[in-house]
């Protein structure tokens, strides 16, 4: 079965950008993120993608919380940051949405035994919380700190029961899927029963997330994926050429895969 293909909206001008660029492009999903900022406007928007995306339009979320960090050294700082995820899960909730993705361990100092003691106790219980809202939370692999390592992160998931959302330019680091496709199957091997879902690109520099520049890079790491039980890729670009790039070259891997299930 094929997984679901989805635009994020979060790199282009404005999330209405993202999901007009999605519908011209004949899908019907998206990745909708969000800050503190925003968070109250969480159910109009979602309403405002359902009129230019269907309502039959599949929607997942993504909480952007630069500054609140549950697995913050500081056990104040970390359950004050719990507080502000459950209203996040309360609000995806009210909205329709069934899975939220989240960032834990963004850039704490401190004793990493605190950190991952405070960071695996809240998030079981901010899992619990999504249990009680019909929401799945799910948690980014980041660059550096918990996340970054996928024994450290299958032991944090495994703990408190939460899915992956398996970011492919995080799990590559600064050289990219194109040079360095080994360390992203290394987390698809570890956590293929876990991955929810996936965010497609090829690197994250000084100017935000770029594509690889040739394409086929990155199938190896399709491939991966497909042998995982993650049913959701996002494309995670912001540029519109880049956008429809990807689409179409994930779209003629999945005709490909169809001619080669066929003979």
């Amino acid at each position: 079965m094929e997984p679901q293909l989805a635009f994020c909206t979060h790199l282009t001008r404005s999330y209405e950008t993202a999901v007009k660029l999605a519908a011209k492009n004949g899908m019907t999903a998206v990745e909708h993120s969000f800050t503190l900022k925003t968070m109250p406007f969480l159910k109009e928007e979602t309403q405002r993608i359902k009129e230019l995306l269907g309502q039959q339009s599949e929607i997942r979320y993504h909480a952007v919380f630069n500054q609140d960090d549950i697995g913050a050294a500081d056990i104040k700082r970390s359950r004050a940051s719990l507080m502000r995820f459950m209203e996040a899960v309360r609000l995806v909730g009210e909205a329709g949405g069934w899975f939220l993705t989240i960032h834990v361990d963004l850039k704490s100092e401190g004793d990493p035994d605190w950190i991952y003691d405070n960071a695996s106790s809240n998030l079981k219980e901010l899992v619990e919380f999504g249990n009680e809202n019909g929401v799945l939370i799910c948690v980014e692999n980041l660059r550096s700190g918990l996340t970054s390592k996928p024994d450290q992160l299958k032991k944090l998931i495994e703990y408190a029961e939460a899915g992956v959302t398996l970011d492919l330019g995080h799990a590559a680091g600064p050289r990219g899927i194109e040079k360095n496709p080994e360390d992203v199957l290394d987390f698809q091997m570890e956590l293929a029963s876990f991955i929810v879902n996936a965010h497609i690109y090829g690197t994250e520099d000084k100017n935000g997330h770029e594509p690889p520049k040739k394409l086929e890079a990155l199938e190896p790491v399709l491939n991966g994926l497909m042998m995982t039980d993650c049913d959701w890729w996002t494309i995670e670009l912001g540029h519109p050429d880049d956008l429809d790039r990807i689409h179409r070259y994930i779209r003629d891997y999945f005709d490909r895969l169809k001619v080669i299930e066929n003979r």
